[in-house]
């Protein structure tokens, strides 16, 4: 007697291709689960008060005598003046650093921006003198500016020196150029 086992054959096979494609299926499924993760984050932002600056007090230079050699006048950032060459700061002049006051958000670091070398003219026309190495107090170094962390403002001293040279004309010399200095937070 001869059995035929083809369709018993048939019947298994149809067994285990459903259960290669159901282990595959359910491992698939399994590992796409675990093939990705998510998160969330949280977004803030905070304004501050926009920072300004205003001109509280002009450079002056007051009154100076020069000779035939020319030099420099200097008016530091305290007030304080010197001179080389012949030039001499006369009395009844008041020489003064520029002054400057910065307002913006409390105990806020910025940075401080002073302008480029530029001259004076004579309102007779014809001669210049160039103002430069200006320098202030606070230091024009990035972050050295603090605004105070009870009154919102800090005062900027600026200081530079004025170059006469020899042959120079008397008369008042005033810029025409912008004396800008420029405040950024840090």
């Amino acid at each position: 007697m001869l059995i035929n086992l083809q369709p018993l054959k048939l019947h298994f096979m149809k067994k285990i291709t459903l259960i290669t494609v159901m282990t595959i299926v359910c491992v698939g499924t399994l590992l796409s689960s675990f093939g990705q993760s998510s998160a969330t984050a949280g977004v803030t932002a905070t304004l501050i008060t926009p920072i300004t600056i205003a001109s509280t007090q002009d450079m002056a230079f007051g009154k100076l005598s020069f000779g035939a050699i020319g030099g420099t006048a200097i008016i530091a950032t305290g007030g304080t003046t010197s001179t080389t060459g012949d030039i001499k700061f006369i009395h009844g002049g008041a020489p003064t650093a520029a002054q400057f006051t910065v307002t913006g958000e409390k105990g806020e670091a910025y940075s401080i921006s002073l302008p480029t070398p530029f001259n004076l003219t004579s309102a007779m026309g014809g001669h210049s003198l160039e103002l430069g190495s200006f320098t202030s107090n606070p230091a024009a170094t990035a972050g050295a500016g603090l605004i105070d962390a009870s009154t919102g403002t800090q005062i900027i001293y600026v200081g530079a020196t004025l170059t006469i040279p020899a042959g120079s004309n008397s008369g008042q010399y005033s810029n025409t150029t912008a004396f800008t200095v420029t405040v950024n937070y840090y």
